[in-house]
């Protein structure tokens, strides 16, 4: 029995032992909790994000590809019928030249080969008198002969008048029947020479009078041709002027139409594409935000090539669009700047809202 009290004893005092053995007081009293608020981090800084490569992704790209070429394509068109169309004024018409050019060569060519044909009637001529002049001077002296005979005998008594005992009255009549005989004599000489003369240029006539009516005859068709292609040309160049000032108020009716046309075509392709590039920013816009809160950034850039687009996306409190135009600003990536391209594929690529090509 002594035993077990012994035991019980020295089984009570290793367990009292223990637990001081193990338990020390503490040397600082508990932490007290504070009021104050640890400071939370504020967003700063700037993301980047090419919008090309967000664009290139998105399934409406070549519609929006499309939409832009049309627009650049009607901006072009309008710009180039937008220019003024001047009505051309037609000179006067100097009819003049025309029928001189065309009668002055005509009237030279005829004039040479008439120039020819009477040099080749001239050269007939002397060979026509050559031949016939002996016959005719024969028959000229036979009748000179003739009339010489009583002449000469009028002659003789007027010379021996004195010899005769001519009265005044006799004398005057011989004279006068000696003026008759000459006068006889040179009309028959004067005839035969003209019948002479006539004869030979009958002869040469009938040589050169074909070919003489066949060359005013190609002059005068030529004449006339001339004068209906001078006239010909003349409406030519009428109709010519008359369709240049038509063609011009064509163009100008044209102008004033297509203009029209255009700018509505522009407006409709505005609208669309302005439809187009908002859904394709409204889509980006969420998932840039949430990139933004993860990178505490303050601002989303949205650039093309490398410069900024009309669009930056404000993430201050609350939340916002802001829309300016820093034309021609560059992005220039420092160390409060994070390129957000590539997160941001990847998550709208997830999310089905880009394709992965």
């Amino acid at each position: 029995m002594s035993k077990y009290r012994l035991g019980a004893v020295i089984l009570s005092t290793a367990l009292i032992a223990g637990g001081l053995y193990f338990y020390q007081p503490p040397s600082k009293p508990p932490p007290v909790k504070s009021d104050t608020v640890k400071e939370v981090e504020q967003p700063h800084g700037a993301g980047v994000i090419d919008i090309e490569q967000i664009e290139l992704r998105h399934p409406d790209y070549e519609t929006l590809n499309e939409l832009r070429g049309r627009q650049i394509r009607l901006q072009l068109e309008l710009t180039a019928v937008m220019k003024p169309v001047t009505v051309p004024t037609p000179p006067k018409i100097d009819e003049k030249p025309f029928d001189d050019s065309a009668q002055e060569k005509l009237m030279q060519d005829f004039m040479a080969q008439m120039s020819e044909l009477k040099a080749k009637k001239l050269a007939l001529i002397d060979k026509y008198r050559k031949e016939s002049e002996p016959e005719y001077i024969r028959n000229r002296n036979a009748v000179r002969d003739i009339y010489s005979n009583e002449a000469l005998n009028i002659t003789l008594k007027l010379e021996n008048a004195k010899n005769l005992r001519l009265t005044k009255e006799q004398f005057d009549e011989l004279q006068a029947q000696l003026d008759a005989v000459v006068k006889e004599r040179n009309i028959k000489q004067a005839e035969m020479r003209e019948k002479w003369v006539n004869e030979i240029n009958e002869k040469v006539e009938a040589e050169i009078s074909a070919e003489q009516a066949r060359i005013r005859q190609e002059y005068e068709t030529a004449y006339k041709a001339s004068e209906e292609e001078s006239a010909q040309k003349i409406n030519e160049v009428r109709e010519r002027n008359q369709a240049l000032v038509d063609n011009a108020l064509k163009e100008i009716e044209y102008r004033q139409t297509r203009r029209q046309e255009i700018l509505d075509e522009l407006n409709y392709t505005g609208k669309d594409l302005e439809e187009l590039e908002n859904k394709i920013f409204d889509s980006i816009v969420d998932e840039a935000g949430k990139l933004a809160a993860m990178n505490k950034l303050k601002l989303v850039v949205l650039k093309r090539d490398k410069k900024f687009t009309p669009k930056t996306i404000s993430f201050a409190e609350p939340i916002k669009l802001n829309f300016r135009k820093p034309a021609g600003a560059v992005v220039y990536f420092g160390n409060d700047t994070v390129d957000l391209t590539n997160d941001l594929i990847k998550s709208m690529s997830l999310k089905g809202i880009l394709t992965n090509s």
